[in-house]
């Protein structure tokens, strides 16, 4: 627990603290500004919070850097350490004269408080339950939100960690995150046309289309059995890729011999005009100058004559090409027709199966590939609702847990009869539900039992209360939450003023319990900078 404080800036250097209940006290005027919630926040930043840096700029403005100095005492070993508003990320260990990143200090009091290792981070709970003036979480309506802003996802997975339910959820979420993987491998792989996926119809006329494919393999197989003695030798792999090179080749040469028809068409298209046809054109254009076109139909000739030599050496390039294609294409239907010692068989027939065969994979991937992605889909939002219908059930159960223990609070500081506040977590949402009576002191009041309740049932170290809280509340139920307070055997630290308001009785308990009284005499940084000098 902390047991003390320094900080030279304070008007009282040195604050020491206990179990239970510590109170620092204001005026009975009520008077603010005196700052006592800037002690407050200063507590909150040697809990690991960075509140302080921004909300008391004006203090750090007026009085420069603060040097806090801190004691915690755990299993009845001490530890002092500093921290500065210079450098907020780091802390200082006196004793191990050694410094700590804010993370790792954060961790030291995460383990020294006895966090179970699953559940929420020691800033994490314990700052939705520090409610200072302007720190943003004083809301009676959204007492779970660490800041206004957050989203319910996080409070769920904060209330699932804090109640130890995080382990029931491990496995699932690591199942999730395996078949969300494979699901996002998959989709790529499609996107990227490495696999193909049919749809819905189309899968199953491919699936009809395969058994269509069995049916003519079966035939074939059944045809050749007099000439055949193993028909998996035609099937194999080499020559399934030896027919798949076969192909190719066909295509190839489809390809040259459109080439040639082209080339042979412009060779036909290309010969000279004839001279006898110029003779005519005088009948018809009798100032015409033949001997000049006879010059322009030389030109051309000569023209036409080098293009057909270079058509001509084309073709015999690309007949050079095509008897390389027959060769390899005589090639490899002799080596498919050798392997399966069937040479003098047809060779039709041989390429029909393979062919089949070929086609019946390329469908048997198809289908494969879509059944798996549907499975693995399937599972996906399988597991999707697994996981919404148990968390739907440990909300169930958290909620039950956090109402009784606030119906046990709320019957130590109302009187009989009144109605108790009750939490409701729901998928989507939660709701702190005042009923009948949502006025703010009620709901103020209600809020506060919410805090103490956690307090009592989780791993919670501390409540801080800052006196915008009590302000709020009658003067008699907070008597009642003030004796609810004493009885805890953790640290509570809290801000009150106005204390003619109370009985002697509870003055009495909180100047017990007061570590600091402050006033406009003796404010909390021995000066006030919000008058006119």
């Amino acid at each position: 627990m902390l047991t003390s404080i320094y900080c030279d800036k304070l008007s009282r250097n040195f604050l020491k603290f206990n179990k239970g209940l510590n109170a620092i006290l204001g005026p009975r005027s009520g008077a603010n500004s005196i700052g006592k919630s800037s002690v407050l926040y200063l507590i909150d930043f040697v809990f690991g919070g960075t509140s302080f840096i921004e909300k008391c700029a004006d203090v750090i403005d007026r009085k420069g850097h603060l040097t806090i100095y801190a004691t915690f005492q755990f299993d009845e070993v001490c530890y002092r350490i500093s921290r500065d508003t210079e450098s907020p990320n780091e802390v200082f260990f006196c004793v191990e004269n050694g410094k700590k990143s804010i993370e790792e200090f954060r961790e030291f009091l995460f383990q020294s408080y006895n966090f179970s290792s699953g559940g929420p981070s020691f800033r994490n709970l314990t700052s939705r339950f520090i409610r200072i003036w302007r720190k943003g979480n004083e809301d009676p309506e959204h007492p779970l939100h660490s800041v206004p802003s957050e989203k319910y996802s996080d409070i769920k997975d904060f209330l699932i960690k804090t109640f130890g339910y995080s382990d029931v959820f491990e496995e699932m979420n690591n199942s999730k995150k395996k078949q969300d993987a494979l699901k996002s491998s998959i989709d790529a792989a499609i996107k990227q046309g490495v696999i193909v996926k049919a749809g819905k119809r189309e899968a199953k006329a491919l699936e009809k289309e395969l058994h269509e494919i069995d049916d003519k393999i079966n035939f074939i197989k059944n045809d050749l059995t007099g000439y055949i003695n193993n028909i998996e030798e035609i099937i194999n792999e080499r020559n399934l890729e030896l027919v798949k090179e076969k192909s190719e080749l066909l295509e190839t040469k489809s390809s040259l011999c459109n080439k040639v028809l082209r080339l042979k068409n412009n060779l036909n298209h290309s010969r000279p005009i004839n001279e006898k046809y110029f003779s005519k054109l005088i009948d018809f254009i009798p100032s015409i100058n033949i001997e000049r076109i006879k010059e322009v139909e030389e030109f051309h000739s000569g023209i036409a004559k080098i293009l057909k030599d270079k058509i001509k050496e084309e073709l015999d390039s690309l007949q050079l090409q095509l008897d390389e294609v027959d060769n390899a294409l005589k090639e490899k239907t002799d080596v498919i027709n050798l392997s399966v010692g069937i040479v003098d068989k047809p060779t039709q027939v041989v390429t029909d199966i393979l062919t089949l065969t070929i086609r019946k994979k390329d469908i048997e991937s198809i289908v494969t590939y879509t059944k798996l992605k549907e499975k693995v889909d399937s599972d996906v939002k399988k597991i999707k609702e697994d996981i919404n219908e148990k968390i739907k059930e440990t909300l169930d159960s958290i909620e039950v847990l956090i109402n009784a223990a606030v119906g046990i609070i709320c019957a130590e500081i109302y009187p009989e009869g009144k109605l108790y506040p009750k939490i409701k977590l729901s998928d989507r949402n939660y709701f702190f539900e005042h009923f009948n009576d949502s006025g703010t002191g009620k709901s103020y009041s209600d809020l506060m039992a919410l805090d103490l309740a956690m307090l009592n049932i989780t791993s919670l170290p501390i409540l801080i209360e800052d006196s915008i809280m009590f302000k709020n509340i009658e003067s008699q139920t907070n008597e009642k939450i003030i004796e609810a307070f004493l009885k805890s055997h953790k640290q509570i630290f809290i801000a009150m003023d106005q204390l003619s308001l109370l009985t002697e009785k509870t003055r009495s308990a909180l100047r017990r319990a007061s570590f600091m009284r402050v006033s406009r005499k003796i404010p909390a940084f021995d000066e006030l900078w919000n008058l006119k000098g």
